[in-house]
């Protein structure tokens, strides 16, 4: 059924649902803000929007012509969900959460309040300037990733519907669980990794897959997915991040579409992430999945400014720019994969990979200078 389908993908980056996709025989139409090298070889075909904007994407996608079976939006869209409304008024067959979610996202007194309603625990919240800042965050009302999030003493505003909560130093992990508007299925606990917490750098950084958290702490996080998936209506794969505060989970975001997590579970999922998305919006939960393996990814940021040439990249590095393209100092650059036995022993290689990825394109570099 899938191989004569045709799916259209928008987001910041779908290049992980495009390699899903096209390892599933199903045919996919692209449009994101980086068009890899990757990306394009896993597409039929594919449009790099001029502008890392919500607004871009569903201008982008709602001009990509020929019949599809339906579209998937990934991450991108979470600081303008009206973006998203717009782009669903005007192309039928969305696969993902309805934009009354991300709306719910954006809007943190409504967040919040049924938070309490629901019993979930998160970090306490202000939406005043907290007494302390130092010991405070300051979040954007919508965002993803991590990528505004701010030591609430920076000087850098919130703007008008931002909030503060307060910083918990714990450990971070998640929940990838596929939903089908009213029962879920876990697909698997991760470890999540920020770019450099300490130095108030809180951006998303790389996952690690195989995390077995205590009993009474996985149902927790179970509970909680059960539980906004009954109250919002959640549909195909989505991902929770949380902290760890004394064996607590607290609830940090809920990402309302397929999240970087997913790739993780790839090939422990019969039918594949993308296709697995599409099947829980569909109201088909898949089988619960299990292996061995623990897989993870991470993303490597440029130290300083890259132009990208001619790179034989390792079989482990996926997000592979394009030859010429000019990569900014703290921007990523590509994602490494690793896989083992143990947590421990797939974090110590993506941190090897890491490090000879940024050698690679030092070098690289320099030649072409």
């Amino acid at each position: 059924m899938d191989a004569a389908a045709r799916y259209l993908l928008v987001g910041n980056s779908v290049r992980y649902l495009a390699q899903s996709a096209h390892a599933a025989t199903t045919a996919v139409v692209a449009v994101d803000a980086f068009a890899d090298v990757d990306t394009r070889a896993a597409s039929v075909f594919h449009e790099r929007i001029s502008s890392c904007t919500a607004h871009a994407l569903s201008r982008a996608a709602a001009a990509v012509t020929g019949d599809c079976s339906g579209w998937i939006y990934g991450a991108g869209f979470e600081d303008d969900p009206g973006a998203l409304s717009w782009l669903a008024r005007r192309r039928p067959g969305m696969l993902g959460n309805d934009p009354s979610v991300l709306h719910w996202l954006a809007q943190p007194r409504r967040r919040f309040a049924l938070l309490e309603e629901l019993g979930i625990a998160y970090p306490e919240v202000m939406f005043e300037s907290p007494p302390a800042p130092a010991a405070w965050l300051a979040k954007p009302p919508g965002g993803c990733g991590g990528s505004a999030v701010r030591r609430a003493s920076d000087p850098v505003p919130t703007g008008p519907a931002g909030y503060f909560q307060r910083y918990v130093n714990g450990p971070l992990c998640s929940l990838t669980f596929a939903a089908d508007g009213a029962a879920i299925m876990g697909i698997g606990f991760n470890r999540l990794m920020a770019r450099y917490p300490a130095a108030g750098d809180f951006r998303f950084a790389g996952a690690i897959g195989g995390l077995q958290p205590p009993p009474a702490v996985r149902e927790r996080m179970l509970e909680t997915a059960r539980r906004l998936t009954r109250a919002l209506g959640l549909r195909g794969v989505n991902g929770l991040d949380f902290v760890l505060q004394r064996g607590e989970p607290l609830l940090l975001d809920l990402n309302a579409r397929p999240p970087a997590s997913l790739e993780l579970y790839e090939t422990i999922l019969p039918r594949g992430g993308c296709l697995t998305h599409v099947d829980a919006c569909r109201g088909r939960l898949p089988a619960q999945p299990g292996s061995d393996v623990v897989r993870g990814l991470r993303i490597v940021y440029a130290r300083r400014p890259i132009t990208v040439r001619c790179v034989e990249w390792p079989s482990w590095v996926s997000d592979c720019p394009v030859p010429g393209s000019s990569i900014p100092a703290e921007a990523p650059l590509c994602t490494v994969h690793a896989e083992g036995r143990t947590i421990e022993a797939v974090a110590g290689q993506l941190r090897q990979h890491t490090d000879s990825v940024l050698r690679l394109a030092g070098s690289v570099h320099e030649q072409a200078a």
